[in-house]
């Protein structure tokens, strides 16, 4: 037989099972993939930090008005009693809220420390990630 008389073998298209594709094909997929989702995370880190920054100028705000409330009132008991004891009554109560509050916080997240209803590592069920 001649070298011209048999026509060329065609060759199989490559498939999705062969393995040098799926190598070729898994880094441009993962960094597409990291491209895509890093401008938008990236977009979206940006608003939340102007958005914590705003809720914190507002804390140390209302932390000051909360300080001249609290003058106020000294200034205004001051007009009836010495203004050592009208300081002295406004921070017993305001030591009092808080004591209460903090209580309040303790016992709602009573259970949840290390010691509390949660299972010990030997008793807690395995997770999907200890699985594989």
């Amino acid at each position: 037989m001649t070298e011209g008389s048999l026509p060329p073998r065609p060759t199989a298209p490559p498939t999705l099972t062969d393995a040098s594709l799926v190598e070729q094909l898994r880094p441009m997929i993962r960094e597409e993939l990291e491209a895509a989702a890093g401008a938008g995370l990236r977009a979206r880190a940006l608003r939340y930090r102007e958005t914590a920054r705003l809720y914190g100028a507002a804390g140390v705000l209302a932390l000051y008005a909360g300080g001249a409330l609290v003058a106020f009132l000294v200034l205004l008991f001051a007009a009836v009693m010495p203004g050592w004891l009208a300081a002295l009554v406004w921070a017993i109560v305001l030591g009092l809220g808080a004591a209460v509050t903090g209580h309040q916080a303790r016992s709602r997240t009573r259970g949840d420390g290390p010691r509390g209803d949660r299972p010990r590592p030997e008793q807690a069920e395995p997770s999907a990630f200890s699985r594989r």
